[in-house]
């Protein structure tokens, strides 16, 4: 039975609990970095902050840091030429024969590890973000382009570990084979999220955190830029009207002064609440606060995790239909709506189509939501993987 060398650009809050978990069941895995972190001082642009996540990121399973020959230049620019790891080349061709899991072309380590990574006799294996709806919204030459570069570049791939159906559509769109392609869906640690989830009560959160005792309150998770589309809310609440609702939009980024204008403007601010950044221990508290959960996204968000922890508190979803994880977590009808991106009078009617639920249709999506989840975990992970090592020999 082959181990697992997972690579990756730096420790990344999503993956490291995966890893901890399938460690913890004993599987023998490492997880090699191309760099320590994104920066070294933890900056990150899209916040418009210094980060340092509150979860451990490098405890609980094997991994290793390989030195970054890329100038300084370079990595600042954040193009291809990022990640320049000749060390863990030279790493491979010592290792046991092992899968070795890429997770994109987008860098130059990830390249050089698609190319030579079997002549080292090990297998490959690809796991990326990459959808086929934002694929297919490139125009037709860059389409016939990338098919042609990419069923080159991935030629030497055995297993294509899909996360999603936007993801196994993209890979078909490739022309892989039925049978190089492998689920392993987008996950987060359910378990961490439902706990918190049954100890947290929503009055007492809510007192805590100072928001209203009897709203119903809609909850954003993501930065404040252009991708994710935070004006869209603040338009659709703010044609609302409803003195009753709340909206909490937890996150940071360059588009707060427009967002707070905006707020200032339509007079909501006794009805909004911007957090501002919240760390990985403290989001389950909002959750928790919330009644319902929206994404606005449009291209660009290839999956949307927080989705995934949403669903662990039996929230129903309002999804961007570009948002990448609608078609596999949001059931329409059953665990709440979907609307045409920036459709803001769509936005409008789905939180209006919510607020007109009553308690018992609340309580059903609320159960569908959980039920859904369960099939998004580190456990059909872990299975999948698992396979994958037993068939390897």
């Amino acid at each position: 039975m082959r181990p697992f060398i997972f690579i990756h650009t730096h420790p990344i809050q999503y993956f490291s609990p995966l890893y901890q978990y399938l460690s913890s069941k004993g599987m023998a895995l490492q997880v090699w970095y191309c760099a320590a972190g994104s920066r070294p001082d933890g900056y990150d642009a899209e916040f418009g902050q210094a980060v340092q996540w509150d979860i451990p990121l490098l405890e609980g399973y094997t991994y290793r840091m390989f030195p970054n020959k890329a100038s300084a230049a370079q990595q600042a620019a954040k193009g291809f030429t990022a990640f320049h790891n000749p060390g863990m080349l030279q790493a491979l061709q010592q290792e046991p024969p092992s899968i070795v899991v890429v997770h994109g072309w987008n860098y130059r380590t990830y390249v050089q590890l698609l190319q030579q990574a079997k002549r080292c006799g090990h297998q490959l294996a690809f796991r990326a973000e990459t959808n086929a709806a934002m694929e297919m919204a490139r125009p037709r030459w860059q389409q016939l382009l990338r098919k042609y570069m990419l069923r080159y570049l991935l030629r030497h791939v055995d297993y294509f570990l899909y996360i999603g159906q936007q993801s196994k559509q993209f890979y078909t769109r490739l022309g892989i084979p039925q049978q190089q392609l492998h689920c392993t869906p987008y996950a987060v640690d359910n378990q961490r999220f439902q706990q918190a989830a049954q100890q947290l009560q929503q009055s007492v959160v809510r007192e805590q955190l100072r928001l209203p005792a009897e709203a119903s309150i809609f909850l954003c998770s993501g930065k404040y830029i252009d991708k994710k589309r935070p004006m869209d809310v603040l338009r659709a609440f703010a044609q609302l009207r409803q003195p009753q609702a709340h909206l909490l939009m937890m996150g940071e980024g360059a588009l707060r002064p427009q967002m707070e204008a905006f707020i200032q403007a339509e007079n909501m601010a006794h009805l909004v609440t911007l957090t501002g950044f919240i760390n990985q221990k403290d989001v389950t508290n909002y959750y928790a606060a919330a009644d319902a959960f929206i994404m606005s996204s449009d291209y660009g968000e290839t999956w949307g995790l927080s989705v995934n922890e949403a669903m662990n508190f039996g929230l129903p979803l309002i999804l961007s239909h570009r948002v990448g994880c609608a078609p596999d977590l949001l059931l329409p009808g059953q665990n709440g709506w979907q609307y045409s991106c920036a459709d803001v009078d769509a936005l409008q009617q789905c939180m209006q189509a919510f607020l007109h639920t009553d308690t018992g249709t609340r309580a059903a999506m609320q159960a569908q939501s959980l039920r859904r989840i369960h099939q998004y975990s580190f456990v059909v992970i872990e299975t999948t993987l698992r396979q994958l090592a037993a068939n390897s020999q």
